[in-house]
């Protein structure tokens, strides 16, 4: 038979993990929120790592006319092929700016696609 300091103790405990459940799911979901996220916050700017397939091979004419036109800014980060590149997109704003600044990208002709850069993982094959 349990004495009553030990019943008390996980009663304690049993509490203490219903307070603190609430906290850490909200704590994860704000984590995990969205892949876009405001870097820069004081300056009222946002940031997004994007991998961008441009309808032919993109040059600094190219990355020019398409940040004028776009109100963007696109920092090189690396090449994956000719025409498949990594950018940080930045653009005045929150993130729904992000949001709107990748959609005006994806709709632009010499642009094929836009992707977020996210990481993935090998899914399970069973």
């Amino acid at each position: 038979m349990l004495d009553s300091m030990t019943t008390s103790r996980t009663q304690r405990r049993f509490s203490l993990a219903h307070l603190l459940a609430p906290f850490a799911v909200a704590c994860s979901l704000t984590a995990c929120s969205g892949a876009v996220e405001t870097a820069l916050a004081d300056t009222n700017e946002c940031s997004v790592q994007v991998i961008v397939r441009h309808a032919a091979e993109p040059d600094s004419a190219l990355l020019a006319d398409l940040e004028r036109t776009n109100a963007l800014t696109l920092e090189p980060v690396s090449v994956i092929t000719r025409d498949l590149r990594v950018y940080t997109l930045r653009t005045a704003g929150t993130n729904d700016d992000c949001i709107a600044a990748i959609d005006r990208l994806r709709r632009d002709d010499r642009v094929r696609s836009v992707d977020l850069d996210a990481r993935r993982g090998i899914h399970d094959q069973s």
